[in-house]
């Protein structure tokens, strides 16, 4: 079974650079005049975005805290008697242990809010605007509805090594299993489309088979949604992680074509959506 939204990397040497697995759904592309505004749109963002990251002392400190609330709980695990030893004979150990935890969860939930400080200038902004402007433009060509849902669907470039697919170094770098792109889903004349700035996807309804849960948690980038993946509207789905990268349950949506089986991974929280437009129940 293979995913509408991998891409094999080694077929760039057919010239083909980003023709996704799934390429044999799409039904429209942007041309490449709106393709080039939307590339350089992109590099702009991922410059600023770049720049926006956690600087150095921030990362560090993290990690430094880190360690040592591990090395305050290696001590008082192996203390004896288990933790009042630790209370009794080195209390200033455990007070710092204490105060590092507290100071790593203050980090961890000002995390979102530092980014978004840091990307809240003009140029930011503007570049906002103009990726804006271009998606409109691409979706407008595509006649994608206003009342499109936007959704967060998973691909990743991999390898193919005897047969298998292997992800690419990049995605183990990082410790991700996919990637979060976001996509606009609506149903016209018994197809389901997904459609982002550069291509239109359509997947007859009567080919859509069925939506199975995935058995392990998933490993994300990106968020792109507007609110915090630990906003109250998201709790249920027990998603972890912060903004810049999530773990998640997900959804696999079974697509029966005459060129094989393929699927659609979704995170759990966008799910419903699908379910909604396919006429499909999810698993319980």
């Amino acid at each position: 079974m293979r995913n509408i939204f991998n891409l094999d990397l080694d077929q760039r040497k057919d010239g083909n650079e980003n023709r996704l697995d799934g390429d044999c759904f799409v039904v429209g592309r942007t041309n490449d005049t709106l393709a080039d505004q939307l590339h350089s749109c992109a590099r702009e963002k991922a410059s600023l975005d770049a720049r926006a990251q956690l600087p150095a002392f921030y990362k560090a400190s993290e990690s430094g805290l880190t360690i040592a609330v591990a090395a305050v709980v290696l001590l008082a695990l192996n203390s004896r008697p288990l933790l009042t030893g630790l209370i009794t004979d080195q209390p200033l150990i455990l007070l710092a242990g204490i105060a590092a935890l507290a100071a790593l969860i203050f980090l961890r939930r000002h995390e979102p809010a530092y980014l978004k400080k840091r990307k809240a200038t003009a140029e930011y902004a503007l570049a906002e605007k103009q990726n804006s402007a271009l998606v409109h433009q691409a979706y407008s060509h595509f006649g994608v509805p206003d009342d499109a849902v936007s959704i967060d669907v998973l691909g990743r470039p991999y390898h193919l090594r005897k047969g298998r697919e292997v992800k690419d170094n990049t995605m183990n770098s990082a410790n991700l299993d996919y990637i979060n792109y976001e996509y606009k889903a609506y149903v016209k004349k018994n197809r389901l489309y997904l459609a982002n700035a550069e291509a239109n996807f359509a997947i007859p309804l009567k080919n859509i088979t069925g939506i199975l849960p995935v058995k392990r948690r998933m490993a994300l980038s990106g968020w792109n949604k507007d609110i915090s993946p630990q906003s109250p509207e998201y709790k249920k789905y027990h998603i972890a992680g912060s903004e810049g990268k999530i773990s998640a349950r997900c959804m696999s949506v079974r697509i029966e074509n005459y060129n094989g089986d393929w699927e659609i991974l979704v995170p759990n929280y966008d799910a419903q959506v699908i379910a909604d437009l396919t006429g499909l129940e999810l698993p319980a």
